[in-house]
């Protein structure tokens, strides 16, 4: 019924309707891609009103009330929520495995102060999403980036969050180690510390690697091609080869210079003492696991950089704000997986210290 309520929105009325949300959200200063930010989201509040496809149909005095998000989607729902939204994959000159600001959650207090759980969540990029999503607790999540590439991640960590039962099986089989013998409750920092000393095994690489395809494509019945396979696959390969040293940059295939490492994007804070990545405790890690099971966090590949999509084919998509490569990783990928990443020990940033720092060079 979504699907079929947002296909029925078409032509003037959804334009008309956008004009209006537009010049409601329009700051003046505000810099363009920040208004069409604004606007999406607009929109997708009103999507949230969709129901049964008639309410934006409905003359305004006779508004219906929205109805509540789903407490679950099925596969099939699902998939089709990801292929209806997401529009043909665009360019970008990098494949952003992992972010690359370490501040990123100096904003979550502020958004805790002010945004209710219970919404509808809208992101870009990789798995520091994760980390909003358990820090602010939506209802449902909507992932969207230009690169292919990043769904087929985020459909990887789907498959590996469901797969295990805590963060140490998550970690072990993210990097495709034995799981390690730690005390209940550690930290992140001791997690993925005992993950990094364990010797990455080829035997766990290609068991999870079978896994997660069968994970995702016969337990949930994905339709991916066989290039998308691929392509995942030469991602799973990246994470195996690096390890928690894996950066934004990992692979050759971005601009130069420092860059945080998986695992230092994973024991930073909110700068204000307080640790809200998804890695940080048990409890927020769970509720992202609930959240993937109940299939609420929907990837999307779309370009929201350049105009205003009208809602007729899906839904109004924003871009990653730095570029990001799409070909196929896998046609990149070497006969043997690589372990030595290729940041420079020089390169690497200050605060990154101990072992993250030799991770980033292992």
């Amino acid at each position: 019924e979504l699907i079929d309520g947002i296909r029925a929105v078409r032509g003037r009325l959804i334009r008309k309707h956008a004009r209006a949300l537009y010049a409601r959200v329009r700051i003046a200063g505000m810099p363009n891609l920040l208004r069409r930010a604004a606007l999406l989201a607009a929109l997708t509040l009103s999507l949230s009103t969709f129901g049964t496809g008639h309410a934006l149909l409905a003359a305004p005095q006779a508004a219906a009330p929205a109805p509540a998000i789903p407490a679950t989607l099925t596969d099939k729902e699902f998939w089709g929520l990801v292929d209806t939204l997401s529009e043909p994959a665009g360019y970008f000159q990098s494949d952003n495995f992992v972010g690359n600001e370490l501040t990123f959650q100096y904003v979550v207090p502020s958004l805790r102060a002010t945004v209710k759980p219970g919404g509808v969540y809208m992101g870009v990029g990789p798995d520091q999403n994760f980390t909003y999503i358990a820090a602010l607790q939506p209802k449902i999540a909507f992932i969207v980036d230009i690169r292919r590439g990043n769904l087929l991640q985020l459909l990887m960590y789907k498959a590996l969050i469901e797969l295990s039962a805590d963060r140490v099986d998550f970690a072990a089989k993210l990097f495709a180690r034995s799981r390690p013998s730690i005390k209940a409750g550690a930290s992140a920092d001791e997690i993925l510390n005992a993950v990094y000393l364990m010797a990455p095994d080829k035997s766990v690489f290609e068991s999870t690697r079978a896994a997660i395809v069968s994970h995702l494509t016969k337990a949930h019945g994905y339709p991916l091609t066989a290039q998308e396979i691929e392509h995942l696959e030469g991602i799973y390969g990246m994470f195996y080869s690096y390890g928690p040293g894996i950066t934004y940059s990992s692979g050759g295939n971005a601009r130069p210079g420092s860059m945080p490492t998986y695992w230092d994007m994973q024991v930073t804070d909110d700068g204000r003492g307080n640790a809200w990545t998804y890695m940080a405790s048990e409890d927020l890690f769970q509720g992202i696991k609930r959240m993937q099971h109940a299939n609420l966090i929907v990837p999307v590949t779309g370009n929201f950089a350049n105009h205003v999509v009208p809602v007729t084919h899906a839904f109004p998509s924003p871009s990653t704000t730095t570029p990001a490569a799409q070909g196929s990783l896998s046609s990149r990928w070497p006969t043997g997986w690589r372990r030595a990443a290729r940041t420079p020990s020089s390169s690497l940033l200050p605060t990154t210290s101990g072992r993250r720092a030799r991770a980033a060079r292992d």
